[in-house]
């Protein structure tokens, strides 16, 4: 499966969890406004290879000092 543009944009540090290997798509970015999808329960949850984990990782460290 593959995501949208804008939910791409709307990705969040919150939104990948490395201990399970998992990205939850909960939010939209559209026309210079982040927010939620709606309903609330239509939030996906993607697998995250862990090769690609590895890639996400180090942005994460440098981004958190």
């Amino acid at each position: 499966t593959g995501v949208r543009a804008g939910e791409l944009l709307g990705l969040r540090w919150k939104n990948f969890d490395f201990m399970h290997m998992r990205i939850t798509i909960s939010n939209s970015f559209s026309r210079c406004r982040l927010g939620s999808r709606q309903p609330v329960s239509s939030a996906d949850t993607l697998s995250m290879s862990e090769e690609r984990s590895h890639v996400l990782v180090r942005p994460q460290v440098h981004c958190s000092r």
